[in-house]
């Protein structure tokens, strides 16, 4: 049987560290200042869950301002949206949460939320109470992560593999992670 494959698209601002958690998740390194996402950046990862193999497309996209008219394009198909947010940069928190907006209204309560606390090895700059509050009063999932570390990364990544394959348990999917259903043919012709 062929593993259920599921895309999933990380958001935030840019310097939140989501290209580091892709890293760390990809191949357990931590590469310190990495150059700033153009577009999206995509790689693949095997998780293995209570359901079976499961394949996460896994999106890293731009946070910069002039490419953010670009990530609904990357996020098209998601079936999980991983919002991440920098815990030592207040301004990264509320630009988080104009994404966790901007998330809904495209994809609704099709896909399964995420909020990301990271840089967790920092001194926070918001308060950690507040912000898992937001999240359960916005019916996200909430973790606190760190790249630099990799605490935390590993548990994301399996709640997300595990909650997508729960959600849609079909047996395949595209690579965009749009689920394919074998529907019953039609007699009737089709245009």
């Amino acid at each position: 049987m062929n593993p259920n494959k599921f895309k999933v698209v990380l958001m935030g601002a840019s310097s939140a560290g989501k290209t580091s958690i892709v890293i760390r998740i990809s191949n357990d390194t931590f590469g310190g200042d990495q150059e700033s996402t153009i577009g999206a950046a995509f790689i693949s990862r095997d998780i293995t869950t209570e359901k079976g193999q499961v394949v996460l497309h896994i999106w890293d996209t731009a946070g910069q301002e002039r490419y953010r008219s670009l990530v609904p394009k990357y996020s098209q198909g998601s079936k999980a949206v991983i919002i991440v947010f920098d815990v030592s940069d207040i301004e990264s928190y509320d630009a988080a949460k104009s994404w966790v907006e901007e998330a809904i209204d495209q994809h609704a309560k099709r896909v399964k939320y995420y909020f990301v606390a990271n840089k967790i090895d920092l001194e926070p700059a918001v308060d950690l109470e507040k912000v898992s509050q937001y999240a359960k009063e916005n019916d996200l999932s909430y973790f606190q992560t760190s790249a630099k570390t990799g605490s935390g990364i590993r548990e994301l990544f399996e709640a997300v593999a595990n909650d997508v394959s729960a959600m849609f348990p079909m047996n395949s999917a595209d690579p965009d992670g749009i689920l394919i259903a074998e529907g019953k043919k039609s007699s009737k012709g089709c245009c």
